[in-house]
């Protein structure tokens, strides 16, 4: 993955997300209800099913996504499936960190970055997920998001920004 951003990528994303969303002013969360009937990703998860013992872990109240934890390799890891459209976000995950997954370390994690390939769903870069789209969300600072918050979890800045991602940020430090 390139470290720098990619503006016809850039541009295709925001295409989805205010397709999506309906409107960056005034987001309707509809779609997520319409992604969790029409489970998309089903013949993806059936296909990853055959090497990893999946374990889903959406919260369909604050996530915008489909997230699951994968084990069976030699690290466990978290992938999240964006109900917004065809993007993914893959973390390694320990006892007491998480790490976003920039280059695959094992052959467990080449072949999940392969079959997302054939499935046509893009890994999305970290430098992707840090820019910034002026859209509101209600857990998020009002007019600027990342795409993460609009692609993954609309109620968290990015998780491994903030040491252990499990944890509730200490708003009473200065930012």
């Amino acid at each position: 993955m390139e470290n720098a951003l990619n503006p016809p990528e850039v541009f295709a994303i925001v295409a989805a997300v205010k397709d999506a969303y309906k409107s960056l002013e005034d987001p309707d969360f509809a779609f997520v209800a319409k992604a969790v009937k029409l489970q998309s990703f089903n013949r993806l998860l059936d296909e990853l099913g055959q090497s990893f013992t999946l374990f889903e872990t959406t919260d369909e109240n604050d996530d915008v996504a489909f997230t699951h934890l994968l084990s069976g390799g030699s690290q466990d890891l978290g992938l999240w499936l964006s109900m917004v459209g065809p993007y993914a976000l893959i973390q390694r995950v320990g006892e007491d960190h998480v790490e976003t997954l920039r280059a695959p370390f094992s052959v467990q994690e080449e072949m999940l970055i392969a079959t997302l390939r054939e499935h046509n769903v893009t890994l999305v870069s970290d430098d992707l997920l840090r820019h910034r789209i002026r859209m509101n969300l209600d857990e998020a600072v009002k007019g600027m998001v990342t795409l993460y918050q609009a692609l993954f979890d609309n109620s968290q800045a990015l998780p491994w920004d903030q040491g252990d991602w499990t944890e509730e940020p200490d708003d009473s430090q200065p930012h």
